[in-house]
């Protein structure tokens, strides 16, 4: 019995595009998986991504590698279209590799930006990048494309290799695992795929860190809440301890530990009652996260380049906290009487406590970047 052919529809991958603009019109190729692959590798761009529905339903997107699969299949009864395939690969991965600061390079060579390419490429595919595709760059420019590939595949194997965070992990074992979170921490800035697992391997970075909050059971009613607080907690400690301490208070609500700065003191139970502050409060602590990766990913740039990327990490730490003070206020702002009373007195217990001379060796560890 014959299959139905298949109706393959590129379209922008973001809410209300606007229609009418040269390149942000759905394009519709039926049957022809090739042709639609074809179609794709030519729109998409980073900051323009577009996807790939099948049959003209909303709900019935077709992964990209799904449609490798199909086009793989049809090429082999027409070889012919192979060097249309590879061609519209490689100015995809062109576009993808282009140099982020391109002005501060000399010879305008960026390794990092042709790994960036491989990375994207492994995270949007979940495949090798194709041999025929890589033919089409330079000799050098294919080599670090095929690392950043590898690397990234190997970063996402690791987020997949076991159901939960796993056994606590010392030495060369926890630098690997915190090498693939840096990997996919940083490509997560261009690539939303990189998020879910950078995440689960946050996770098992927390885990293997000595202090961390205890994680909740996974049957836990507010599990998710817990471990959304534990991965704030984990990107927020270095650069905002207050807004920090307040969130292992969500994560680990039983566990004992310093009181953060008076203006915090009531956040905890606001978050617990507001816990869709948390997800906004993570995504703020995790363009921290990112930015910190890609500051150390670019340690060997020139001053000027790594300068783009600290000046980056330091509107994300501000951005942090603003947001996390604000968010305190409001709590502070809806907390009982006598609650807001008992703030204030532990703003003067606190302020009496600092002008001791003991607090002199406190060193600044606990100072906001």
């Amino acid at each position: 019995m014959a299959t139905m052919a298949r109706t393959y529809t590129i379209t922008r991958d973001t809410a209300g595009a606007v229609t009418g603009i040269p390149g942000t019109e759905p394009h519709t190729v039926t049957g022809d998986p090739v042709e639609a692959l074809m179609q794709w590798a030519r729109l998409d761009r980073p900051g323009l991504r577009y996807r790939v529905q099948v049959d003209g339903s909303p709900g019935l997107e077709l992964p990209v590698q799904n449609l490798l699969w199909d086009a793989a299949r049809h090429r082999r009864e027409d070889p012919a279209r192979e060097a249309g395939v590879h061609e519209a690969v490689a100015g995809w991965l062109r576009h993808h590799s282009r140099p982020l600061f391109p002005e501060e390079l000399v010879g305008g060579f960026d390794p990092l930006a042709l790994q960036r390419a491989g990375q994207a490429w492994m995270l949007r595919t979940q495949t090798s990048v194709p041999s025929g595709a890589l033919a089409h760059l330079p000799l050098e420019d294919r080599e670090q494309v095929r690392h950043g590939a590898r690397e990234m595949g190997d970063a996402l194997h690791n987020s997949l290799a076991r159901g939960g965070p796993g056994p606590r992990l010392r030495g060369t074992a926890l630098r690997e695992l915190h090498g693939h979170w840096q990997r996919l921490a940083g490509a997560a800035q261009l690539v939303p795929e990189a998020t879910g697992p950078a995440r689960k391997i946050l996770d098992r970075l927390i885990t293997s860190t000595p202090d961390a909050p205890h994680p909740p059971a996974a049957n836990a009613p507010d599990a998710d809440l817990r471990t959304a607080a534990a991965r704030i907690w984990w990107l927020a400690r270095e650069h905002q301890p207050d807004l920090a301490q307040a969130l292992r208070r969500v994560a680990d609500p039983a566990a004992a530990g310093h009181l953060p700065r008076p203006l915090f003191t009531v956040l905890p139970d606001y978050l617990r009652h507001h816990p869709h502050m948390v997800d906004d409060l993570l995504h703020s602590a995790e363009a921290l996260g990112n930015n910190l990766a890609l500051h150390d990913q670019y340690t060997s740039y020139p001053d000027s380049v790594r300068r783009r990327f600290s000046e980056a990490v330091d509107v994300a730490t501000l951005t942090l906290g603003v947001q996390g003070a604000a968010v305190a206020m409001a709590a502070n702002a809806a907390a009982p009487a006598p609650r807001r009373e008992a703030a204030a007195s532990a703003t003067v217990r606190l302020q009496a406590h600092t002008q001791q001379p003991a607090a002199q060796h406190q060193g600044p560890q606990g100072m906001t970047r």
